[in-house]
């Protein structure tokens, strides 16, 4: 998809007649057709939809675009033998599991870390997270209590959910879009589940997997989920019966241990890897089909213990060119109104407009001692501006 934007920098201008010549005789001086990866660049999002962002030990993480292309490294700086799960909020922004230092990072949307360590005391071994519609952190542990811990976005412990472990813990958690549901997979042959409403421990999801251990698992939006069991993975329809089994021998190279998984923002594909393979082994697979798109090696120091992908589709929080709060997902508007709160008391909206409907763009002019500024209607209630020459922030409130 391509957008179409003008940009315009005008200076010695108040806000108030910029806006009146703004609707009247304004006509853009610059066209720019831009890709949507160039436009996140602009807005100061340097990742990808798709991107893949590979924890491969060392207490790093790689960013790779989905031919395998390498990006960047972003260093946790907890030196953990092992980085494992990870999630994206609504704002790009990472947090991500350090295994072995039992701690958590949280960086900004352009890869620099904004707090180590992120949120905790854990008990033992954090080794995966989810966000729900609220905002809200679950993560999971894989060993001392392996209780389930919520936080706030700050990093504050909201609650703590003592979750039956008859494997090793609650190692691979994902939340139904009923804000309630947590399935999470321990290590054995069965994913269980937890109330996080109700504090109640309902019945298990599936049991008697085969493939050996199941690790990282992922909720679809028709309720159907995969799970990666070792040497297969599973597709399971929402009742828990299996639907279809991606065999060791559907990869190319064969794995030996497939551990990490996610979902591609396609919705029709994922992403998992050998944990046990040199450097670690990463296949993009079909879903339908169970074809090969594609595979690369990230280099890792150590294996690759989490898999992580911008823009990756997690039914807790609605999909992008929706807003709400799940299952009630409403489509986002091609015209949202708004007030603007302006940076640095100098902003202006510009008129914008998508191709598809789900997406509006505006332009933002910084005038008093700033360059210029950008805001993107983000699929989400609040809007958010980004000054693009100072690091602070400021919103838009849609009138919808």
């Amino acid at each position: 998809m391509a957008l179409t934007l003008s940009l315009v920098l005008i200076t010695g201008m108040s806000a108030t007649a910029f806006a009146e010549s703004a609707s009247s005789s304004y006509s853009p001086t610059l066209d720019k057709t831009l890709s949507d990866q160039s436009l996140d660049k602009i807005l100061g999002l340097p990742y990808g939809d798709g991107n893949i962002f590979a924890g491969v030990g060392s207490g790093l993480i790689k960013e790779f675009k989905p031919d395998g292309t390498f990006v960047q490294t972003l260093d946790t700086t907890s030196a953990s033998f092992e980085q494992t799960g990870m999630c994206f909020d609504s704002s790009g922004n990472l947090r991500a599991t350090s295994f072995e230092a039992n701690s958590m990072t949280l960086f900004d949307n352009s890869g620099t870390v904004i707090t180590y360590p992120w949120a905790g005391p854990f008990s033992f071994h954090p080794e995966s997270c989810v966000i729900d519609a609220a905002g809200d952190i679950y993560v999971g542990q894989a060993d001392g209590t392996g209780d389930i811990l919520k936080f706030n976005p700050a990093g504050t412990l909201l609650d703590t959910f003592d979750v039956a472990v008859p494997d090793r813990g609650s190692d691979w958690i994902d939340l139904a879009s009923d804000q309630c549901t947590m399935l999470y997979a321990g290590e054995g042959d069965e994913i269980f589940r937890y109330n996080v409403c109700t504090h109640t421990q309902l019945s298990s999801f599936t049991s008697g997997l085969t493939g050996g251990s199941c690790y990282a698992l992922r909720i679809r939006s028709n309720d159907q989920v995969l799970v990666a069991c070792s040497t297969q993975v599973h597709l399971l329809n929402a009742d828990g019966t299996v639907a279809h089994t991606y065999l060791n021998s559907d990869f190319t190279p064969a794995p030996s241990a497939l551990f990490a998984l996610n979902l591609d923002p396609d919705g029709t594909s994922f992403w998992t890897a050998d944990i046990s393979s040199s450097g670690g082994q990463i296949y993009h697979m079909d879903i339908a089909t169970g074809t090969q798109l594609g595979t690369f090696n990230a280099a890792a120091p150590v294996d690759v213990a989490g898999l992580a992908i911008f823009h990756e589709p997690t039914v807790a929080v609605c999909p992008p060119g929706t807003h709400g709060t799940p299952p009630e997902c409403i489509p986002d508007s091609t015209a949202v109104g708004g007030t603007i709160i302006p940076i640095d008391k100098t902003a202006l909206v510009i008129a914008g407009a998508s191709t598809n409907g789900f997406w509006v763009l505006s332009i933002l002019v910084a005038i008093a001692g700033a360059s210029f500024a950008a805001i993107r209607f983000a699929k989400r209630d609040t809007v958010e501006a980004v000054n693009l020459s100072q690091t602070t922030q400021n919103y838009i409130k849609p009138d919808i």
